[in-house]
């Protein structure tokens, strides 16, 4: 008679689950200046339940994230948050911090006029799949914004949703680094504005429904910039701050060398689809549908708009 061979036994779906996430992660946030990090990330990530953090719990979370992110970072793992409402405000986010959420709908909700998320001088941070959001804030300075990134290098914004700030959405002052994949829109002054930049990129934005600005890339005095834009959708942008051109502007770059700016979407602005300002540039590669198709001002630099 012939005896059948015992089946091998079958892999536990919950492992193999677990080990794919794993891997993911470890694919995700590989890169070379995230440096030790490497070998914590392959022992998993923390988890904000675990921390204190409730989503959907009324009051501040503030403390109970800062206290979070503090040790993740010290351990060289990502933080994770699950869905749900959290309301914060004033979180500094420590070098090579790696923040995640589960989509838009792991929501951090400003309290007052205050930064939600903020960082100086702290390099290698990333943060991606969460959402923004500024109803419940007052007016902030010209120079702020829910997220607020100053002096910082090796920066990682992915699939982040921000909406209705009392000021600038993005700011960031002295930053290299990566923005993909925003969503950002309800802003009563910009989008996104850049000062004084040292390597960004943003690609992939939708951004929509700002009072005075879409993507504003500025210096305070002339100089190399080098900030790429690229495949970003721009549209419905206000001009509520009033004067001469410096609002009302689908792309805004004054004093900035050395800036790409190609095949971006923009349309509804109040001004115009790109404005260069004390720059230059050679050629477009742009679909403009605003008031003003462009207005530049040339210096000999090496900005394009393509």
């Amino acid at each position: 008679m012939q005896t059948r061979s015992p089946r091998p036994p079958r892999p536990d779906r919950r492992l193999v689950l677990k080990g794919a996430v794993a891997g993911l992660i470890g694919l995700v946030f590989a890169r070379p200046a995230l440096g030790q990090g490497g070998a914590a990330l392959a022992r998993g990530l923390a988890n904000g339940l675990d921390h204190g953090l409730v989503p959907g719990a009324a009051g501040d979370q503030s403390a109970a994230l800062q206290r979070a992110l503090n040790e993740a970072a010290a351990l060289g793992i990502p933080l994770f948050l699950p869905g749900g409402r959290y309301e914060i405000s004033d979180v500094a986010l420590p070098a090579r911090s790696i923040l995640l959420g589960a989509g838009p709908q792991t929501m951090l909700a400003g309290r007052g006029g205050s930064t939600v998320l903020s960082a100086e001088g702290a390099d290698d941070i990333a943060i991606m799949d969460l959402s923004v959001d500024g109803s419940n804030g007052s007016e902030m300075p010209d120079r702020d914004g829910l997220i607020a990134i100053r002096r910082s290098s090796g920066l990682r914004l992915e699939r982040i949703a921000i909406a209705n700030a009392a000021g600038n959405g993005l700011y960031l002052e002295g930053v290299a680094g990566r923005l993909r994949d925003l969503n950002i829109g309800r802003c009563t002054r910009s989008a996104i504005f850049a000062l004084d930049g040292t390597g960004l990129s943003v690609t992939g934005a939708a951004i929509n429904d700002c009072g005075n600005a879409g993507i504003r890339i500025w210096r305070e005095r002339p100089g190399s910039d080098g900030t790429i834009l690229t495949g970003n959708r721009i549209a419905r942008i206000d001009w509520t701050g009033g004067g001469n051109g410096q609002n009302g502007n689908g792309i805004n770059v004054f004093n900035a060398d050395d800036v790409i700016v190609s095949d971006n979407h923009l349309s509804d602005c109040a001004f115009s689809a790109i404005r260069l300002n004390t720059t230059a540039m050679s050629g477009y590669r742009a679909i403009p549908a605003c008031a003003a198709a462009r207005w530049r001002s040339f210096r000999s630099s090496g900005s394009q708009a393509r």
